[in-house]
């Protein structure tokens, strides 16, 4: 029987695989690259410059949190869509609040991002404001749309909110969000990034904590990521942001206001059943308990598994039950063991020496440069 509920084990793996497979595929491709380049007599500095070079780093980015979410599932057994919480029954409400929520949370904390920008630039952090690929033409929107709006929405939420949230939820939904966050912050190595992916990264997890349902975590990253291609698209500037207290004040205070609207608007957003009915509920006379009707009447047969070499037929009512067990059972608190803390542990010390090397290279060997220059 395919199991439901992953653990903070799986969670802390699910992460230190996704950094581990990316370097490794990482340097397959540059060894591979080389030799090809070799055997061609071209430029390895050409070829980093050239667009097929930007898409397949992309790639190997998006694939290794894949191939990761495959490994963990198989290998222990997890069902594919019910132990991330993907679930086929979704609502047009919900999908029209998560597309104004991914609205909110760009135009909300834009300009309070943007400071922490001056403050990179005061540090001589060199700012990256455009896409990795071009962006003239309608045929290179598509192609940003799909590798950095597209492939993201689905690579990326499978590991951060599908394994990782899930897994953390064992500790408490406050620790599971804050972790679940972070790693999602620390797993793009971009110090520009850091306040928005971790803001994002909250954001996202209180949805699929609220209406249990990955899809709409899903959707939200999907419109936040295409807003910005989209507006760089259109845009011939970012605009320069007045580094004053009052401009600081208003940019602080617009944030409020998006952190109170997302909060509202994620309120209101239902949690998705397993199952939609018109059925009334009444009362069972044999449990005393309040039920659907058509299930107190007749509990109709929806299908047959098999279970070492036995054949089970199942219920409606068995399947519904089974759920919610699982749905109530499957969070109950408990503490991190031994080797869960020591995965957590390395996971997270790779990733900020990561984050570490980008600012230190980027800031401290540009500073040097300039001294001896």
């Amino acid at each position: 029987m395919k199991k439901l509920v992953y653990k903070p084990f799986d969670s802390s793996m699910a992460f230190l695989g996704s950094i581990v497979v990316q370097q490794i595929l990482a340097i397959v491709f540059v060894i591979a690259s080389t030799i090809i380049i070799g055997f061609t007599e071209g430029s390895m500095d050409a070829f980093w410059e050239t667009e097929f070079a930007t898409i397949l780093t992309v790639l190997i980015a998006q694939f290794s949190f894949l191939i990761v979410f495959f490994i963990i599932n198989a290998t222990k057994n997890y069902d594919f869509l019910k132990a991330p919480r993907i679930k086929k029954n979704i609502s047009l409400i919900n999908i029209a609040l998560c597309v104004v929520i991914a609205f909110v949370a760009v135009f909300g904390f834009s300009n309070l991002v943007g400071y922490f920008d001056l403050f990179l630039e005061y540090i001589s952090y060199p700012l990256i404001n455009e896409t990795p690929l071009p962006l003239d033409g309608a045929f290179w929107l598509a192609v940003n749309l799909v590798l950095l709006a597209v492939l993201p929405a689905i690579c990326e939420e499978l590991i951060f909110r599908g394994v990782v949230l899930n897994g953390f939820r064992k500790l408490g939904n406050g620790k599971a969000i804050i972790f679940s966050a972070l790693f999602f912050t620390l797993m793009h190595g971009n110090i520009q990034q850091t306040v928005f992916q971790f803001i994002l990264g909250i954001i996202l997890a209180f949805v699929v904590i609220k209406t249990g349902n990955l899809i709409y975590s899903m959707i939200i990253h999907f419109f936040n990521n295409s807003i910005v291609i989209v507006w760089q698209y259109f845009s011939e500037s970012s605009g320069e942001i007045s580094a004053n207290w009052g401009n600081f004040l208003i940019a602080l205070l617009i944030a409020i206001v998006a952190s109170l609207s997302i909060y509202l608007l994620i309120k209101v957003l239902k949690k998705e059943n397993i199952a939609k009915t018109k059925d009334k509920f009444v009362l069972n006379d044999k449990t005393g308990n309040l039920e659907l009707e058509s299930e107190v009447n007749n509990d109709e047969a929806v299908g047959i598994n098999f279970d070492n070499g036995n054949i089970n037929v199942v219920s409606f009512k068995s399947e519904k039950a089974l759920y919610n067990e699982i749905e109530e059972n499957s969070f109950k608190a408990e503490k991190m063991n031994q080797s869960s803390l020591i995965i957590f542990s390395i996971a997270v010390g790779l990733s900020s020496l990561f984050w570490l090397v980008d600012l230190l290279t980027k800031v401290f060997y540009r500073k040097w440069l300039t001294f001896v220059i």
